[in-house]
This record gives structure tokens, sequence and C-alpha cells, in this order.
């Protein structure tokens, strides 16, 4: 399927011109009778799941709750027993990850000594901290460039006297870089073994830097606690991709530390504190508040950080580090809009993320909603945030993205997705509401359709010779996560409207869209586990919804721009019957022909148990370019000063 060649602009439904759209005002209008608001009664409350030995829950904005609003689709993504696997990782390294020591399980050490014999020697540390902070995106702005290089001179010359906590960071950093450079030299050998020393070396940074928060007692407030508690986070997460496990808790943690610390409060209040201090904690405080909004999107719970009129912490300066240092007396002004520092970034996503901060408050309370004055509103409000984003970090085509950097590309693509599954998540439960609203359906779907237009972009970017090859490890995987959101509510869409609220011609493009993700995700099925569970699912309902049709539909461009085809057939083309016994012998061409009449209670007799809950995390890209060879070539190579 030809992608947009403008996904900046707003995408119609195929078969409706804008004079056909719904407009809120219609909404509105439909509901004349003010005592008869849209009926939320069969609104998601989450999904609870309980076995002998586990017990879990995640809320209304996690892909599994939705799923299981359509009772039918539910008990797809068939689950192998046994934790999660790994987006990237082999099978062999899973195991060893699993194994490596959690920071409420690590035994305090008995000295810095005996933590210091995890660090390598001189030439692999400095190779390991290039590779992390040549990275535009996934090096975080809390560390300051120029005054690590200063501090990590000072730790080769006495590592004894430098501040534990500090080193924590160091060896986060070290277990990040490990983890990324073992991911991507596996993408590059075609999916080939890496050493098991790599992922033993992974796994040995992550606990000494456990041992040094120990240590040092990360239960007390204490200088650099907050930056080492957030790089540890950053390791465990890249390692292992879960946002329910540890890194939920820590964050939790992470944060009431900082309240004791006081970084809610703006540095302004504080006289005595640096110049330097203030805008570092300013840039700290960002990040937490992000990431636990993030977090509890992805796991669809409350945020930590509840009432926002209970910090007043000022956002930071679009400032590179070589604008300020620990000298500076006065912070120059912001860069322009049009200079594209690492930190825009994330002072531009502030005004999405507190939208989908209210978004999250709307579904956790227990009052009825207006659909005016609360759903509409928001989503006015949400347009407006989007349309103030500054122009370097709007979408546009990638034929006028050619000299653009590939982590600004990447910039672009995350504020426009965060945008896309705040409207989903938004509209998604008036997708069946009575009355209609033709408004949120409308929104919902092409909200959705675009994040699967987003990854069919990506993916033909990520060809070899295109502009986005090198980081194709990275995007891929960053991408799945939010097309399996979308591909759900597609189903859900096809499932529960009529030809009149979703025209004919929507109705092919939304399964025209669901195939090539399919053969797009495809590829991943022996990469992880995870796409293997969501590509099979898929096939499932593509089978239910359109029983008559390919499951796959050869609509995939290449990096050529030629349009390649699967060579499939549809059921009907080879005799094969539209019974699939795999899932209770349901004859879903039968049971599909009538969506409004479906008997859910067959299909709930016919499937297994519910899956476990998937990772949802968007994880920044890394801009990796100066980087070729495998990892062992990678860390002997002669190396001069850090970054």
């Amino acid at each position: 399927m030809q992608t947009k060649d403008n996904p900046q602009q707003t995408q119609l439904p195929v078969g409706r011109s804008p004079s056909q759209l719904a407009s809120p005002e219609d909404s509105i209008a439909s509901n004349d009778n003010a005592d008869n608001p849209p009926d939320q009664s069969e609104l998601p409350q989450g999904s609870y799941r309980t076995t002998e030995t586990e017990e879990s829950y995640v809320g209304p904005t996690h892909w599994q709750a939705i799923l299981e609003t359509i009772h039918g689709l539910k008990s797809e993504l068939n689950h192998k027993e046994g934790p999660s696997h790994f987006w990237g990782l082999p099978a062999q390294y899973q195991k060893q990850t699993l194994q490596s020591q959690s920071l409420f399980s690590t035994a305090r050490p008995p000295d810095l000594a005996y933590i210091l014999r995890a660090i390598p020697e001189r030439s692999v540390s400095d190779r390991l901290l290039a590779f992390y902070f040549n990275s535009k995106y996934f090096s975080v702005p809390i560390v300051h460039l120029e005054h690590f290089q200063k501090m990590y001179e000072r730790f080769w010359n006495s590592p004894q006297e430098m501040p534990i906590l500090w080193i924590s960071q160091v060896f986060s950093m070290l277990s990040v870089s490990t983890t990324l450079s073992e991911i991507m030299n596996r993408s590059n050998s075609k999916g080939q073994s890496m050493p098991d020393e790599v992922s033993a070396a992974r796994n040995k940074y992550s606990t000494a830097s456990a041992q040094c928060l120990v240590l040092a007692d990360y239960t007390k407030p204490q200088r650099h606690l907050i930056e080492a508690l957030f790089l540890y986070c950053q390791a465990k997460g890249i390692a292992t991709m879960d946002p329910a496990g540890e890194t939920w808790l820590l964050y939790a943690i992470m944060i009431r530390q900082a309240l004791r610390l006081g970084y809610h409060r703006d540095p302004k209040h504080f006289p005595h504190m640096s110049v330097f201090d203030g805008e570092m904690r300013r840039r700290a405080w960002f990040l937490i508040y992000q990431f636990d909004i993030l977090t509890a999107f992805q796991l669809g719970l409350p945020c930590n950080l509840q009432v926002d009129d209970e910090w007043d912490t000022e956002l930071p300066r679009s400032l590179n580090d070589s604008d300020f240092d620990e000298f500076s007396t006065e912070l120059p002004p912001s860069r322009s809009d049009k200079d594209p520092t690492t930190i825009l970034y994330f002072i531009a996503k502030a005004s999405i993320m507190n939208v989908q901060k209210k978004l999250l408050n709307q579904q956790f309370t227990s009052k009825q909603l207006s659909y005016e004055d609360d759903i509409l509103r928001l989503d006015a409000e949400l347009k407006e945030v989007r349309a103030q984003l500054p122009a370097v970090l709007k979408l546009k085509p990638m034929s006028q993205s050619f000299a653009d950097p590939a982590f600004l590309i990447m910039f672009r693509f995350q504020c426009d997705v965060i945008y896309l599954k705040t409207t989903c998540i938004l509209h998604r439960r008036f997708i069946t509401a009575t009355p209609r609203q033709q408004y949120s359906i409308d929104r919902c779907t092409q909200s959705s359709m675009e994040i699967l237009r987003h990854q069919i972009v990506i993916y033909n970017e990520s060809k070899p010779g295109c502009m986005l090859h090198q980081d194709q490890w990275f995007l891929k995987s960053l991408h799945l996560s939010n097309c399996l959101l979308a591909a759900v509510i597609l189903c859900q869409v096809y499932v529960s409207t009529s030809e009149r609220e979703c025209s004919p011609s929507m109705r092919d493009e939304i399964l025209g869209l669901l195939r090539t993700t399919l053969e797009i995700t495809k590829e991943h099925k022996v990469e992880s586990d995870e796409a293997d569970r969501f590509n099979n699912a898929l096939e499932h309902i593509l089978r239910k919804i359109d029983p008559q049709r390919n499951v796959m539909v050869p609509q995939v461009q290449n990096a050529n721009g030629v349009i390649t085809s699967s060579g499939l057939v549809s059921p009907a083309e080879t005799g094969s019957s539209t019974i699939d016994p795999s899932l209770g012998g349901i004859d879903f061409q039968i049971l599909f022909k009538d969506p409004e009449n479906i008997d859910w209670n067959m299909i709930d007799h016919g499937f297994g148990p519910p899956p476990p809950a998937l990772n949802d995390i968007e994880w920044p890209e890394i801009d990796m370019n100066y980087l070729n060879g495998d990892v062992n070539s990678f860390l002997q190579q002669p190396v001069g000063s850090v970054g």
C-alpha cells in the first residue's frame, strides 16, 4: 500500500470527503437530549488476571484491556508459559538477563573497592561511553557531557574518592551501551548469536550499578541520587523492555526522593543554589515527570504524581551542554526553536504529555463524563498543542527530510505518535457508545490508521541504502507496540461499526493496512516472542473478519519503490475451510457474518485463556553512524578521549 506523501496533514477516511466527516458540533447536536449522554456503562475498567502464583491488573489504556472489550479477540495472543521475551535479545541471553540482580535483592557489598573490580579497562570504558554519548536521543540530558568528562578524568586518577552514586551512573551507561551494541550487531549479522561474554558484561555492569546504590543507601536523599536511579532504570528498561517490572517500582521511589530533595520547587526559590545545579535539576524533574506519565499510560495505571499544582518547577531552557557549565553565573537565553537541541524534544513534548495526563485522570474517574465538556474540550486542547509544536519537530514527508539527521526524524515521529495514541485512547470508548458518536469514530479510526502508516514509512526507510537503515534494528522494535494498539483498535472499529459509520472503502483500507502490518511484522517472528504472538494474533483476526480474502495482501513497498507480492492465496482458492481447529473449531465465516449479533459466549468458550501483557515502551533512537563492525572489533579499536 502506498503511503501518504504528507503525513503531517490529517488523513481522511477513504470514501469520505471532508464535508462528510463528522465534526464535534455534529456529535453534540446528535445528543439533543442533555439527559441522554453517550452510554459509558461498557467502558473498560481494565484487565485483571490471576493464576495459582500470580495476580496482575492493567488499566483501560493498555492494549490487553482494549482487546478484552472485543471478546472474540481477547484470546488471540496464545502465549507460551514463562516470562515475557525481550525485544531484540536472542533466546540464550534472556535467561541471563532474568538472572541479573534486581536492586531490591542486591546484597550490600563490603566496600567500594569490591564494586570497582567490575570496571573494564580504560580503553573499553572510553569506547562504551563514546557509544552512549554519541546518541542524540538516548543519552538523556540529565547528564551534562562536559561536566561528566571532567569527573571522568578525576575518576581514573582517584576512583576511591569519587561519589559512589556518580560511579553508579557510569556503570549504568556501560550497561546500556553493551546492550545496545549487542542488539545492533546481532541485527547487522542477520540474527547470528553474540558471545556469551557480552551478555555477562551487561549484567555485570548493571549489578555493579545496583551495588553502588545499595552501598550509598538509596533510601536516603542525597546528591546524585536521582540521576543514578534514573540511569539505572534506563539500563534495566532497555535490557528487559518490561515497564511493569522493577522500573515501575523504581519510578515511584525516584519521585518520592525527588520530592524530598526539592526537585519539585523551582531553583529560583533557593538563592544559594548554583545556576548550573538549578538547570540540571529542572532537566531531571521533567524527565522523571514525562517518563512517569509514559509508563503509566503504557500500563493503564495512575501516575505517581497526581496533582500538577503541587509543583512549580519551570521548564528547562533549550540549550546545548556547551552553552553553560558549573562556573556559569547566568543562564543564556534559550536557543531558537529552529535549533534542534536534544532537550528541545522534551520541552516540546511536555505540552502533549500534560494532555495525556489529563486523559489518564479521565480513565480512572468514577464520575459520568460529559462528552462536550470533557472529551471534546480535551480533544481541542490536544489539537492545539500539536499545532504549537516547533516547526523543526513537526512531521514532514521523507522526501523533504533527506538532509535531516536520523535522530531528528525520529523526534518528529515520536511527537506525532504520542499525539495519535492519545487521540486513540481519548475517543476509543465511543466506538461502541450509545448514541453513536461519529466524530469520535472518525478521530479514533484516522489516528489508528496513521500510526500504521507511520510504521510503513519507517519500514520502507529502514531498507538498505535508505535514510533510517543505520538505526533499523531499533526503529522497528520501537514502533511494534504502537502498531499493536492501533491494530487492535482498528479491529474493534471493523467489527463494531456499520457501513454507514465506516464506509466500505474505508473498511477496505483498514484491511489493507492490517495486512501490510502483518507482512512487515512477519520479519520479526524469529527475533521476538512478542512479535511472534502479535503476528499470529493478527493473522487469526484477519481470517475472522475477512475470511474470503487473502490473509496477507502483497502491498509492501521496497527500497526501490517496487510493490512486492507475498504470493499468498485466499482460503477459497485453496479449498481450505474457514474453521480454525486451533481456536476451538469455530467457523469464523459464519460467526462474523453479522458483526452486530455475534455470539461472544461461543467464542469465549472456544478460546483459551487471555494473554499476558505486552510491553509498550517508547525508547528514543540512538545515532551511531560512526560505528561499523561487530562489537568485539569495536571494543578493540584504539580510542582517544570520551565524546
